[in-house]
This record gives C-alpha cells, structure tokens and sequence, in this order.
C-alpha cells in the first residue's frame, strides 16, 4: 500500500485523503495545478466527466466532488484501477462512478458514450497529443464539450482538432494544461 496520498481540494469530499500508486506507475496532478484547473472552469457545468490516464483518479473525484453527476475512469495499469475504486468508495462515488481498466486509445475507439468534460493527463513523454485530442474529440458532448489536456510545459499543445478549438494553455512549473472547447460548426441558429 503506497504511503502517500493526496487531498480532495473542494466540493463534498473537500480534506478526504485518497490513495496514489507507486510514482513508477502515475503522475499525480499537485493541488495547485488542480485548483488552477477547475478555476479556469467556472463558467461551466458539467454532468458527465471521463478521466483518462486516471492514476489515483484525482482529476474525475474533484469533479464529482464539485458536482459533475457521473464519472467514468479510464485506466491501463490494474493496480491503479484498484486503487482508483478504493478512492471512489472513501470519497462517496461509487455508485455515479465507472472504472475502466484498459488502454485510453481502445476506451476512445469503443462504445459511443459522450461527456461534457475530458480531463486528459497522459505521461508527458506521450507522443501523439495530436491523435489524442483529435480522438477526444468525437467523444465530446457536441453542445459545450470541453476538454483539459495536462501536458509538459516545454511541449506546445495541438492547437486545434475536429470541432474543438484551443481556449487557452495554463502553465505551472513543469506542467501546464490545456483547455479546448466544442465549437459549432452551424451558424445558422
């Protein structure tokens, strides 16, 4: 059992301590870059939250935790996945929760559930931020889909793909994130 953890930052498990795998295994999203992360959110509501490359799953609890309904979290390493269930169960969320441990390409290609916000955190070594978010993309509400990529801050985020265009890039240290939002290709309303 890893002995270290990290604190839900707000929202109905605000100060719960959860688990995180083995540094080997993840990156976990520090609460600062968390805080900066759903700042940049505000003016925005979201039922339906995956968290892919979900680690401790973190990212999709403080979601839940501010009031995202369901939550789906896309896992390969089954340790994490575990240990991501775990954190569910202390933090409240089981029951509007799914795990998925598997690859986040294959999770992307299958099925046809979409959601209104996509927090991406792949390793930053991850070579195909371009093929990520273009595949993100077709899983994106079509009405307000919003998508947050965790990247390194050395690396350029993939300025746009497929309906989505690039809000803005935060940066923090060595990390930064992304934001891009669905945009309307009809203009006829």
């Amino acid at each position: 059992m890893p002995g270290r953890g990290v604190r839900v930052t707000a929202g109905s498990a605000r100060g719960r301590m959860l688990r995180i795998p083995r540094r080997s295994v993840t990156r976990p999203t520090s609460a600062k870059l968390r805080e900066a992360i759903f700042a940049s959110l505000g003016g925005f509501w979201f039922e339906t939250v995956a968290d892919l490359f979900a680690g401790s799953g973190i990212l999709g609890i403080e979601a839940l935790s501010r009031g995202a309904s369901l939550g789906t979290f896309v896992e390969s390493n089954r340790a994490a996945a575990s240990i991501i269930r775990a954190n569910l169960e202390k933090s409240g969320f089981t029951d509007r929760s799914e795990v998925v441990a598997r690859p986040v390409e294959a999770f992307l290609r299958s099925g046809d559930s979409v959601f209104d916000l996509v927090l991406a955190d792949p390793p930053y070594e991850h070579a195909d931020l371009d093929g990520l978010v273009a595949c993100v993309s077709a899983r994106l509400a079509s009405e307000g889909g919003v998508l947050v990529l965790e990247h390194a801050s050395r690396r350029s985020p993939p300025a746009a793909a497929n309906g989505l265009a690039l809000s803005k890039t935060r940066t923090h240290g060595d990390s930064a994130f992304s934001v891009y939002v669905r945009v309307s290709g009809d203009d006829s309303n």
